[in-house]
């Protein structure tokens, strides 16, 4: 399950292009960069709030922190153990 920020539709600006578009079901819409690919927005058709997969920021680590989480129980059940495993700043054979 991808990760988003929501927002006001209104307060988003895209600043570079124009995202395209496919209707993900009959109530929902995803927006994407036509040049690579790259997931931007989710939608629903009746919706006045902008879903902003987080991967699309360039910053995201200046967004505050979360208020709440929705669609919980369909996270991977390891998702909250990753915490604690062994991490590495970068590549572990660095």
């Amino acid at each position: 399950m991808p990760a988003f920020a929501v927002f006001p539709a209104e307060a988003v600006e895209v600043v570079r292009g124009a995202p395209a578009s496919f209707a993900a079901s009959e109530k929902a819409e995803r927006q994407f960069c036509p040049s690579c690919g790259s997931p931007l927005f989710w939608r629903g058709k009746d919706d006045d709030q902008l879903d902003v997969f987080l991967g699309a920021f360039d910053e995201p680590e200046s967004l505050p922190a979360p208020l709440r989480q929705i669609w919980a129980r369909h996270r991977l059940p390891w998702v909250t153990a990753v915490a604690a495993i062994q991490t590495w700043p970068e590549s572990p054979g660095d």
